[in-house]
């Protein structure tokens, strides 16, 4: 059962850790914008530099900030209270995964709107839109 305030208690630990809002959101847009000035007038490279940093959202989300959050809440004795609270591990990994879900899309929203704009590309065919966030959502 999907509780509302567990929720929202998920949304506020992924923003209140730095790594997960670094690595989410800051380093494919920055690193794709410089790979992507030294490829500026070659489309296709373009295209593939999109993509290859777009791929990189969620693994860095899930690897390095889910697992560091995960980590610090099992060292500090959280999912234990959390259980005897009545959140089962099965509540509480519902309630991450779906906060981290949340989390990628809004991140790769945000990638797509400063790489497109920054190199005046067109926006994809809407199938690929399509494509993409099905593969983000069914891929965990």
């Amino acid at each position: 059962m999907i509780k509302k305030r567990k929720l929202v208690f998920e949304f506020q630990n992924l923003l209140g850790n730095i790594i997960t809002l670094f690595f989410g959101f800051a380093f494919a847009p920055m690193m794709a914008l410089v790979f992507g000035n030294s490829y500026a007038n070659v489309p296709q490279a373009l295209n593939q530099l999109y993509l290859g940093f777009f791929c990189t959202i969620p693994l860095s989300m899930v690897f390095v900030g889910f697992s560091s959050l995960f980590s610090q809440e099992v060292e500090q004795g959280f999912t234990l209270r959390a259980e005897l609270f009545g959140y089962s591990r099965v509540s509480q990994a519902l309630h991450k995964f779906m906060a981290l879900t949340v989390f990628v899309l809004l991140s790769s929203i945000i990638y797509s709107w400063i790489f497109l704009s920054h190199f005046n590309l067109p926006l994809p065919n809407a199938v690929i839109i399509g494509q993409s966030v099905k593969w983000q959502y069914f891929k965990y």
